[in-house]
């Protein structure tokens, strides 16, 4: 009898066993259409706030308090590897509608709208040393901007003034030197916009327009050439009645026309 009970044991342990291995690639791989995760919440509670990652690590910086409406300086740093949050240091200005970027593992808060007005405040956190401290200001106050990084540069895109009128400002701000300068603007003005970069190409998409939603799509190129082109004369062979003759031609620096 004990025997029989053991047998049983051990059958019944091998199928739980065969089960669940049968069940991970199951869960593991699913279908093609993914599967979401329910992870640990955030500790504060809040709306137009800006995320940055910095080594494996996620950083949740200002928004807006919309139970008594306050523009808050919270950071909140979760690490993926733990499921776990904790406060690190306050941004000095609180706000929100920010935009943030990353470069060379500092964070950058950009604008924003707090203390009643849209705001041209840029300020850098060092999360190694944990601290804040404020750099050079954006050319152009505004709030429900993008940022996106290309080549060590940062490029702060549209956003909404202070009468919440769409812009077509972009502005790029080089840390290593601590200074801003104006580019080419967008040729659609909008707020609420998301941007991102594809072979170091800035690719700006949707947004508002004061009216309605837009689906508007805008490529913009950074990348200015360091060699200018310029056309100098240059012998081209050309068969004529059978005889090769050299006549003259031009060039683009490196091609034909």
């Amino acid at each position: 009898m004990r025997q029989f009970e053991r047998l049983h044991r051990i059958l019944l342990c091998f199928v739980v066993v065969l089960a669940t291995i049968t069940c991970i690639p199951m869960f593991a791989w699913g279908d093609d259409l993914g599967f979401w995760t329910v992870l640990a919440p955030m500790p504060t509670a809040r709306q137009g706030l800006a995320i940055a990652a910095v080594n494996d690590k996620i950083y949740a910086i200002g928004g807006l308090d919309s139970s008594d409406g306050s523009f808050l300086s919270t950071v909140e740093e979760y690490n993926p590897a733990t499921n776990a949050w904790r406060t690190v240091a306050p941004m000095p200005t609180g706000r929100y509608s920010l935009a943030a970027a990353v470069v060379n593992d500092r964070i950058y808060a950009i604008g924003g709208y707090g203390v009643g007005f849209q705001l041209t405040t840029v300020e850098e956190y060092n999360p190694f040393t944990d601290t804040w401290r404020s750099v050079a200001p954006m050319p152009t106050a505004r709030n429900y901007l993008a940022a996106v990084v290309v080549n060590d540069r940062i490029y702060a895109i549209g956003g909404a003034d202070a009468g919440v009128s769409g812009l077509t400002s972009i502005e790029e701000y080089n840390p290593a030197t601590d200074t801003w300068r104006v580019l080419t603007p967008m040729p659609t003005a909008r707020y609420a916009l998301a941007a991102a970069v594809v072979n170091d190409r800035i690719y700006v998409i949707g947004g508002w327009a004061g009216c309605c939603p837009l689906s508007t799509v805008e490529e913009y190129n950074p990348i200015r050439p360091q060699i200018r082109k310029r056309c100098v004369s240059t012998p081209v062979a050309m068969s004529v009645s059978g005889r090769r003759v050299l006549t003259g031609s031009y060039m683009l620096r490196g091609r034909t026309p």
